[in-house]
């Protein structure tokens, strides 16, 4: 399949029935792509009286290898968006620092348990550890294990409240977690076990922020 651009013009002639039936030699023809030295593509189009066409395509709508179609924004760059609304409220925030996605994840059932009251964030999905500063991450060695950062989260509701960021060790595995008043995020905000949720982070000057996207 070929992708028109959205300014594209294409002229075809109008043709009676006779000048259809002359067509018939094209009939078992397959519609295929083929590059000219002119640098533009020429495509058959087949239409319902088998009628085939040769169209131009102007070169900004193909890739040079033959085949392919031109870029289009990859279903990984749409996931790196936040919501504008969302965009809008942290920018009247003041945000000082760098909108950071950090994980893109399915909530657990041990996220939404009341009794565990913890979001978990394992450190292999961070996609993005530049949330935290050098020194921040440096709090969190194995020898501060009960090292915590008090931060500011911006709920999917955009209600706002405090939470508390650490990092826990089990085993060989090492987790960030979301913890003292975890329970009241996921009632407030109808959370559910295999909710999709991405967290993205930034700063206001000093101050942690996060921010809870349901997807």
């Amino acid at each position: 399949m070929v992708q028109l651009a959205r300014d594209t013009k294409i002229s075809l002639p109008i043709l009676d029935d006779h000048q259809l039936l002359d067509q018939e030699p094209f009939l078992n023809e397959k519609s295929a792509a083929t590059q000219e030295s002119t640098g533009q593509s020429k495509t058959k189009i087949t239409f319902k009286k088998k009628l085939v066409v040769m169209i131009d395509i102007p070169d900004r709508v193909t890739k040079q290898k033959t085949g392919d179609i031109c870029s289009l924004p990859s279903e990984q760059n749409q996931r790196e968006q936040l919501p504008l609304e969302l965009k809008k409220y942290v920018k009247e925030l003041g945000a000082t620092g760098e909108l950071v996605l950090v994980i893109e994840k399915k909530l657990s059932s041990s996220d939404v348990n009341t009794g565990l009251q913890r979001l978990s964030i394992p450190v292999k999905q961070v996609l993005n550890h530049g949330f935290l500063t050098e020194e921040e991450r440096s709090r969190f060695n194995i020898d501060n294990k009960q090292q915590e950062i008090n931060a500011l989260l911006i709920e999917p509701s955009l209600a706002q409240s405090g939470i508390k960021f650490k990092k826990w060790y089990m085993g060989n595995s090492e987790v960030y977690v979301l913890v003292s008043g975890w329970n009241e995020v996921v009632k407030r905000n109808g959370l559910k076990p295999e909710t999709p949720v991405q967290l993205w982070s930034f700063k206001k000057d000093s101050q942690l922020y996060f921010v809870l996207v349901r997807l």
